[in-house]
């Protein structure tokens, strides 16, 4: 059954018009055998910026991931920073001892906006307040990053 479920998978997001990755293993892995697809959304993680095919169906959405927005992959840091879609995430750097801060690239924002200030907000708030940046703290070449603090965006 599961290889059945899984052909549906891959031949949904073959004709919905997604590209890139497909689900995680993980997330296949732990599909019932009763899981039906839905539809295939693009969902990205906030903190790496991949975005990702993920299959809906009987079960909830992955928490925490957001709707992937293309208008802010590739971009630099001022488009990312103009643009009301997307913040900025940057690595933090304290090797030199003092705060160092890295374009690392844009991410999509979360969709329900708040306003106030940005410290002291967790990764999931961070991504949905509008003028909010992510300071993410690790190896981005051979990861993980970890969300550091959340603080406001320059621009």
């Amino acid at each position: 059954m599961r290889a059945i479920v899984m052909s549906i998978v891959v031949s949904m997001a073959m004709t919905s018009g997604c590209s890139g990755e497909d689900a995680p293993a993980s997330a296949v892995d732990a599909m019932p055998d009763t899981y039906v697809c839905r539809q295939v959304v693009r969902l990205e993680d906030p903190i790496s910026g991949g975005c990702y095919n993920y299959c809906t169906g009987n079960s909830s959405e992955p928490v925490g991931l957001l709707q992937c927005n293309p208008d802010c992959h590739d971009v630099t840091e001022a488009v990312c920073l103009g643009h009301g879609g997307c913040h900025p995430a940057y690595l933090l750097d304290t090797s030199s001892g003092s705060e160092v801060r890295h374009f690392l690239g844009c991410r999509s924002n979360g969709t329900e906006y708040g306003s106030g200030p940005c410290d002291g907000l967790d990764s999931y708030s961070c991504v949905h307040r509008r003028g909010c940046a992510m300071l993410l703290t690790g190896n981005p070449t051979y990861g993980p990053l970890m969300f550091a603090r959340c603080v406001m965006a320059a621009g």
